[in-house]
């Protein structure tokens, strides 16, 4: 049985996209087709996340998966909403990759 750690971490990194694309937690929600507590309790780790989830969000954020599962520190997110890009960038000491540390 896990301990919850690993659906934290995922939590913490779908909160961190999130907020690094300007988006509030209603419209994700809304995108989701799920309440704002549904998603908090997602990025709280309180809720594992489903794969359709998980697909779903990385649709939404338009981020490669094994990102957001911890199999890679780098992000690859190819187009912001507004049609700005961002660069590759390495995880912050401060998400935690759900798979520990390697």
């Amino acid at each position: 049985m896990r301990d919850g750690s690993y659906d934290v971490a995922v939590g913490e990194r779908a909160s961190h996209m999130r907020k690094v694309l300007s988006m509030t937690s209603n419209e994700v929600a809304d995108r989701l087709n799920v309440t704002r507590q549904t998603l908090s309790n997602y990025e709280s780790g309180k809720t594992p996340m489903r794969a359709d989830v998980i697909r779903s969000l990385c649709e939404i954020y338009d981020i490669d998966p094994s990102w957001l599962l911890g199999i890679s520190d780098e992000v690859r997110q190819r187009s912001l909403r507004n049609g700005r890009t961002i660069e590759l960038y390495e995880r912050s000491p401060s998400i935690p990759s759900p798979l520990g540390e390697r």
